[in-house]
């Protein structure tokens, strides 16, 4: 947010917690992987 003269006088921010996420992904990750290392060539 700025002023009149084009000052910045407020900031603001949005934070997420990704942490379960980002679990999730390294879960599908590594079955994927062990899939396909067990897939005949």
């Amino acid at each position: 947010m700025r002023d009149a003269h084009g000052r910045l006088i407020k900031v603001q921010s949005v934070g997420r917690d990704i942490s379960e996420r980002k679990a999730l992904e390294q879960a599908l990750t590594e079955v994927s992987d062990s899939a396909e290392a067990g897939k005949p060539r």
